[in-house]
């Protein structure tokens, strides 16, 4: 799943969020990946929202719904 972070917002409560938004949100910790917009590719002929994704760092992140403030 790519998901754009607004502004203001930490990577560490971004990537909360996205564990808060997969499927692993029952687990402990969640891996979340994430890259600047930069390095991410439509596939061609995919399809829609499937992406390719490079230069990626993985953070672990304890699944947390952020409400807005």
């Amino acid at each position: 799943r790519v998901a754009r972070v607004r502004s203001g917002l930490s990577r560490e409560k971004a990537a909360a969020l996205a564990a808060w938004n997969s499927k692993g949100k029952d687990s402990g910790k969640v891996d979340v990946d994430y890259t600047l917009i930069r390095y991410v590719k439509k596939i061609p002929n995919g399809p829609p929202g499937l992406v390719n994704y490079t230069h990626q760092k993985t953070i672990a992140a304890i699944p947390t719904e952020i409400k807005d403030e």
